[in-house]
């Protein structure tokens, strides 16, 4: 979302003449690393509630 809200403001900020071409790039890659860190945080975060099982309990059960 936040990418995609980016790259609207600075098209339009284009076609205002408002935003230079190289002034735009910098911007839309300082979002794509925003998300990518985004992205980062999420895969580290955990819901609360939600416990580790334990590696000896994750092993199938050998038969007898």
């Amino acid at each position: 979302m936040i990418a995609l809200l980016t790259v609207i403001g600075l098209l339009a900020g284009v076609f205002a003449n408002e935003v230079h071409m190289a002034g735009g790039m910098f911007i839309r890659q300082i979002s794509v690393l925003v998300v990518v860190v985004n992205g980062m945080r999420l895969l580290r975060a955990r819901p609360a509630g939600v416990r580790t099982i334990p590696a000896a309990a994750q092993q199938p059960a050998q038969a007898a």
